[in-house]
């Protein structure tokens, strides 16, 4: 500004500040979300949409499928969705990717996303990172985890105090040997007590080398959560997340999607605040792997703010993490996922979208929704 009496000039600039999750949405606005409920039906879908408003951002989206390939049974093997044996001389479809075996009729309730197997995960309690357990293509999630919070969600959203009542420690350790070392996915459709699967989950976060917070952004993200202002501590807490590894950022996403579904469910009786007192010491712990006593029950009275904070963030921010890039769909595979940025609910339906059928002699065209078919028109 120039001065009318010949003074001094005065210069202004306006600086505009925007939330990091509004501005990580515009960097993503080509991509497709993924969808983490594999347990609801693509008709609730379609309702819920209608019904949710203009305050909750729809999408159609694209997840990573089954890639199934038909095959007679010689050798007896088990559904994984169902849990039942599949007889000799019977058709039976595999996944090629992650090795899900299921009867033709069962394919809908195979866990999704898919998460490829991997190879040469360690064999120790304790050896290995969250990366070792990934697959490099996002959303970068253990398959253990997708696995386990396909089945609570599937059956466990109306047992009371889930994640709170231990699981027998046996079926736990029985169960984790089997995903680690293991060729096959273990039947979690079998293991009875629904508290073993959540003890399972549990375990496995535990028994990481580092905790999915890491010990590097461990002070930042308590910090954070005890700014005495909400919108300063929601903008950190958001600021925090976004520094954290891929695989660390999507498996948490992951995490906190299903326990919003948890928290959701009067059944449970398992709150945001109950839920974060139990995820406390497995997802923020400490700053270092071996703590003073000090410190160790000075963080255990902090880590509940931290995932409390994280649990209170919308689920629209926590779905762009489970996103996968347009340019590596092929149109043709987006499939309906109104779901991926709508308020967690309780389920009522044991079902999920499906991917698409293939066999040895020829590939089937995975069927694209009504949305995509009309966009393309």
């Amino acid at each position: 500004m120039v001065p009318n009496d010949g003074g001094p000039i005065e210069a202004i600039s306006t600086i505009q500040t925007i939330p990091y999750h509004l501005r990580s949405r515009r960097k993503t606005a080509s991509l497709q979300p993924w969808n983490s409920d594999s347990s609801l039906g693509s008709r609730q879908l379609e309702s819920r949409s209608e019904t949710d408003g203009s305050s909750t951002p729809q999408s159609n989206g694209g997840m990573r499928l089954h890639e199934f390939v038909s095959k007679t049974v010689i050798k007896p093997e088990s559904c994984v969705p169902c849990g039942k044996r599949i007889k000799f001389g019977k058709l039976s479809l595999k996944c090629r990717d992650c090795r899900v075996v299921t009867h033709p009729e069962c394919r809908d309730r195979c866990p999704l996303p898919c998460i490829p197997t991997l190879t040469g995960t360690p064999l120790r309690v304790g050896e290995g990172t969250l990366m070792d357990f990934v697959p490099m293509t996002p959303p970068m999630i253990p398959s253990i985890i997708v696995h386990c919070v396909n089945e609570i969600e599937q059956r466990g959203l109306h047992e009371t105090g889930l994640y709170r009542i231990s699981g027998c420690d046996r079926t736990v350790k029985e169960l984790k040997e089997k995903f680690l070392r293991g060729k096959t996915v273990p039947l979690l459709s079998k293991v009875e007590d629904i508290h073993a699967i959540c003890g399972l989950l549990k375990d496995f976060l535990r028994s990481l080398k580092e905790p999915i917070l890491t010990f590097r952004l461990n002070k930042t993200f308590m910090e954070a959560a005890e700014i005495i202002d909400e919108d300063n501590s929601v903008a950190a807490m958001y600021q925090a997340v976004g520094e954290l590894p891929p695989a660390n950022r999507d498996t948490l996403a992951f995490l906190m999607i299903h326990l919003q579904r948890v928290a959701q469910s009067p059944d449970t009786k398992m709150d945001i605040t109950n839920l974060s007192k139990v995820f406390g010491p497995t997802i923020v712990a400490h700053a270092v792997p071996d703590p003073d006593p000090m410190t160790l029950l000075q963080d255990t009275k902090r880590q509940p703010k931290v995932v409390e904070r994280l649990l209170s963030l919308p689920v629209e921010y926590w779905s762009q993490f489970m996103m996968v890039e347009q340019e590596n769909i092929d149109p043709a595979h987006i499939i309906e996922n109104s779901n991926a940025y709508s308020t967690p609910q309780t389920p009522d339906v044991k079902v999920s979208m499906l991917g698409p059928l293939t066999t040895p002699e020829q590939q089937l065209t995975k069927t694209p929704s009504s949305s995509s078919l009309s966009q393309k028109a």
